[in-house]
């Protein structure tokens, strides 16, 4: 099938904002962009100036497959991000069973391959388990395909661990996706302490349970040169942490 998208704008370069372009489409895949194209009996639609952009990413994105197929499987979330506009999406490590090993890491590309719908690139667990007391087999997870390593939502309070980690990751050049809390601080708490928690009744978590860890991961990263990125930022002084030390990497 031969599909001809009229005056679109494209904002990813080489393109200019202030044109209009049309885009070809042949087979489901793109095969010409310029102006004013012309195919001979391709279908024609008319997009009146709207926006259209690269398929998007998803970074931090569970799949539940293996282990709770019940709640999503590799083929529905596919299908899911598909429709939303993404054409790759990541898996996290907390399925079941983890995916510290590689032999998860193998099952979850296969199965990919196989039935999902979009690009799905695979997560490896920092620690056994997710569970922040051992170091998981990052180099074999690593040949078998892993994209980066993360705990998902789980923290590592070892700092000594979390050190160790960063080290080994810098052998093989992957990022480190880590979300930052303090449980000790953030105890029961279901979002950010403050006037919103207050009004609606629900305990609130203080910001420095954020920020203490965020600040401890960004120092251990600067001291290892590890490639860190922080998941689930939510306070401004985790902002401005995140912001000074791009600008020191950035020097």
């Amino acid at each position: 099938m031969k599909t001809i998208l009229k005056n679109c704008k494209l904002i990813t370069p080489p393109f200019s904002e202030e044109k209009l372009y049309d885009i070809f489409i042949e087979g489901g895949l793109i095969a010409d962009i310029g102006e004013n194209l012309h195919v001979e009996d391709a279908k024609e639609l008319d997009l009146d100036g709207h926006v259209v952009l690269p398929g998007f990413i998803d970074m931090h994105c569970n799949i539940c497959e293996p282990g709770f197929e019940n709640i999503e499987d590799i083929s529905t979330v596919s299908r899911s991000a598909a429709r939303g506009g993404f054409t790759s999406i990541t898996c996290e490590p907390n399925t079941k069973p983890v995916i510290d090993n590689k032999t998860v890491v193998e099952y979850i590309i296969s199965k990919s391959k196989a039935q999902a719908s979009v690009n799905i690139y695979p997560y490896g667990s920092m620690s056994m388990g997710c569970e922040g007391t051992a170091i998981a087999e990052i180099g074999e997870m690593y040949e078998a395909g892993v994209v980066a390593i993360s705990d998902g939502d789980e923290f590592i309070d070892s700092a000594a661990l979390m050190r160790n980690v960063m080290r080994y990751s810098r052998m093989f050049d992957l990022p480190i996706m880590t979300h930052c809390e303090d449980r000790s601080l953030s105890g029961k708490g279901v979002m950010n302490e403050g006037y919103t928690a207050s009004c609606l009744g629900l305990s609130g978590m203080p910001r420095e349970a954020e920020e203490l860890q965020v600040a401890r991961n960004i120092l251990l990263a600067e001291i290892t040169g590890a490639r860190l990125h922080i998941a689930h930022v939510s306070t401004g002084g985790s902002v401005r942490m995140v912001r000074d030390a791009k600008n020191v990497v950035c020097r």
